[in-house]
């Protein structure tokens, strides 16, 4: 058992390297989304507590970090508080109502898909709604129809698909991440992630309708 938590911390740790490396700020974000979703999943008084006193000491730390001097000496931190305490989002809003603009200059359709400087809009929605119009939208609402339904299902089922509840928080970091840095055509992985959700979902409830019509509980035929 011990030998295992030392092998989660150190995935934990080889996750936080490159964020810190790097200095981006959407994977901390999705990192806190995902671990929000699994204390809802648990609904344990421990885990809220854990949560929201690492919340309250993130936020004090982070606080202190941009009073002091310090801030300005690791990138990570200078562009977290910018983010947190200033409201800088490193251009995004720019590109965001760039996206808007295009949109709502060709609202049915949509325009282009990249901008003069091959940027695009930094958000999932937005770039569809640009470079798709509102017939892009609609097509991807009734997309994610049957994704909704089948993260859903795959959550309350977690416990005896524990493989699939992974799959569901892989997606659930990808789809935050699609919401500040990603675009139609780059976002891969969310649509990778996407499809294997609709997949696994119908996979395991095709195998529960088996099982309830096996009276030994198993899918190889009642005997």
């Amino acid at each position: 058992m011990k030998t295992k938590n030392y092998v989660y911390l150190l995935g934990i740790l080889l996750g936080l390297f490159p964020m810190f490396m790097s200095s981006a700020r959407s994977p901390v974000l999705a990192l806190a989304t995902v671990i929000l979703l699994f204390i809802v999943i648990k609904n344990s008084r421990r885990y809220w507590m854990y949560f929201g006193l690492s919340l309250i000491l993130s936020v004090i730390g982070l606080f202190v970090i941009y009073k002091s001097g310090f801030k300005n000496d690791i990138l990570f931190f200078r562009r977290l508080n910018e983010a947190v305490f200033e409201g800088k989002a490193s251009g995004r809003s720019y590109f965001l109502n760039k996206g808007i603009e295009e949109f709502t200059n060709n609202p049915l359709w949509g325009g282009r898909i990249l901008f003069e400087d091959g940027m695009y809009a930094h958000n999932l929605f937005v770039d569809i709604l640009m470079s798709t119009g509102l017939i892009g939208l609609f097509l991807l609402i009734c997309y994610y129809k049957y994704v909704a339904k089948g993260f859903i299902k795959i959550l309350k089922n977690i416990e005896a698909y524990k493989e699939s509840g992974m799959i569901a928080f892989f997606f659930m970091q990808y789809f935050v991440l699609a919401q500040t840095s990603g675009s139609l055509y780059s976002s891969f992985e969310l649509w990778y992630f996407s499809a294997v959700i609709i997949g696994l979902s119908y996979i395991n409830l095709k195998n529960e309708k088996i099982k309830s019509n096996d009276s030994r509980g198993y899918a190889t035929g009642n005997y």
